[in-house]
Parts: structure tokens; C-alpha cells; sequence
């Protein structure tokens, strides 16, 4: 169980963190290319998204934030029926919104780090989560998209 115990979103956060702290050191601040109304506009979807997401998986289940050993069971209703990770999901779109909107060198490599980091997260607590809710999980799984929700 001590392993599953490593798999916290605190822990993830933290190396998305100094990845991030790393990139705005390490890469120029140079615009990729010019924003826009439309750059606006989508960023404020992304917000919209993130809130519409983040408080339809906080009403559903509030073990989410914690580590896979705390969790006490699959969850597949609400948010989580669309999506097996609302939270990376609405976060990811949240960080590409703010890199459309504010096109700089500094936040893509960010954005990158923090989708890949989220993403190999993901697989690591869809791992432990199979060890620790064996079929049940499988069966969730093989019903429910990862991350891009489906919209039935």
C-alpha cells in the first residue's frame, strides 16, 4: 500500500511546479505569435471549462485531491461518467487557454511540461488504481474516456 500512497496530486503538483519554475528561468520570453480577440475568447472558454469541470467533480467526489490509498471507491457517476480524469482534463485545457491567450516561448514549454507530467500522472493512478479496485476499474476504464469528455 505504501506505493499507492506516492501516487498523490500533491507530489504531481509539486514536479509540475518546478518544471514550470524551471522553464521561465531557463527559455526567452519571446512571443510565438501575436494575440487576439479570438486568443481572449478562447482563453475565457478554458476558464469557463475549468470552473464547469472543477465544481462538477468537487460536488461528485472529494477524495479526488487526495492519494489513490485514500480513495475509497471508483466513482462513475456525474462528471466522472464522461471523464475517468476530470480535474488533469479541465487543468490541461485551462494551461493551453492561458498559452493561446499569452503566446510566449516560456509558458509552451510550461504548458508542455505540465500536460505531459499530468498525463503520465494520470496513467500512474489508473495503474495503482487497477492494483487496488482490480475489474471494477477495468470495466470503468473501458466505458470512459481519459481525459477529452464524452459529450453523451
Amino acid at each position: 500500500m505504501d506505493q499507492l500512497k506516492l501516487v498523490r496530486p500533491s507530489l504531481m503538483w509539486l514536479i509540475v511546479s518546478i518544471g514550470i519554475i524551471l522553464s521561465l528561468i531557463f527559455f526567452d520570453k519571446q512571443r510565438l505569435f501575436a494575440s487576439n480577440i479570438l486568443s481572449f475568447v478562447i482563453f475565457v472558454l478554458t476558464i469557463l471549462y475549468w470552473l464547469y469541470i472543477f465544481v462538477s467533480a468537487w460536488q461528485v467526489h472529494h477524495q479526488a485531491v487526495r492519494s489513490v490509498a485514500e480513495i475509497e471507491k471508483v466513482i462513475s457517476v456525474g462528471i466522472y461518467r464522461r471523464v475517468r480524469h476530470p480535474m488533469y482534463s479541465c487543468d490541461i485545457v485551462l494551461a493551453w487557454g492561458f498559452f493561446i491567450c499569452f503566446p510566449y516561448l516560456t509558458f509552451l514549454v510550461g504548458v508542455l511540461w505540465l500536460s505531459l507530467v499530468l498525463l503520465f500522472w494520470a496513467r500512474l493512478e489508473e495503474k495503482a488504481m487497477i492494483k487496488k479496485f482490480g475489474d471494477e476499474y477495468i470495466k470503468y476504464k473501458s466505458k470512459t474516456p481519459m481525459l477529452i469528455p464524452k459529450l453523451k
